[in-house]
């Protein structure tokens, strides 16, 4: 009996290409799925650097008015001191903006203060005021995570911080 078209004979198979689109396919398109997605985590991971210094800055803003404001708004915390209410209202400033990032985890907030140099931001002799914002940035794309951000833990703490300058006239509360 003769060889059929259905079982092609060994010297056939040689010559025999379907399927080899496939397999290039399949070779090329690993590698540029992965480039992308860890380009999109690129990005979205700047994102997230940009609104945390956006965040600062809306912090910093809202220190400048809160720290000099009136201690009976704030549970009698003394002015120019970040604490209880006052800290509360700086931290939903710096808040708002961070709710556009979906990978945002936690945000803490701090201010630090230098001594005031003349010619600076602030007034001889009063402290410099930073505030400082650090964010836990959760990446969210499955391998770019573990390639683009932290291997472990798939984030990354994201730091900003912005002067507060107070331009405050000095009152005196009752």
């Amino acid at each position: 009996m003769g060889m059929t078209a259905a079982s092609p004979s060994p010297r056939g198979l040689r010559h025999h290409v379907r399927g080899a689109v496939y397999v290039e396919f399949l070779v090329a398109f690993m590698p540029l799925l992965v480039a992308f997605e860890c380009l999109l985590q690129l990005v979205e991971l700047h994102v997230a650097s940009l609104v945390t210094a956006h965040a600062a800055e809306c912090a910093s803003r809202a220190a400048a008015v809160i720290l000099p404001d009136d201690p009976a708004h704030y549970q009698g915390v003394p002015v120019g001191v970040l604490e209880g209410g006052r800290l509360r209202d700086v931290e939903r400033a710096a808040a708002l903006p961070l709710q556009a990032v979906r990978g945002v985890v936690s945000a803490r907030l701090s201010l630090t203060e230098a001594p005031g140099r003349a010619g600076g931001p602030t007034p001889e002799g009063q402290p410099a005021r930073t505030i400082r914002l650090e964010v836990t940035y959760r990446c969210r794309i499955p391998l770019a995570a573990r390639l683009v951000c932290d291997a472990v833990s798939s984030g990354a703490e994201i730091v900003a911080s912005a002067p507060v300058i107070l331009h405050e006239a000095r009152y005196v509360y009752d």
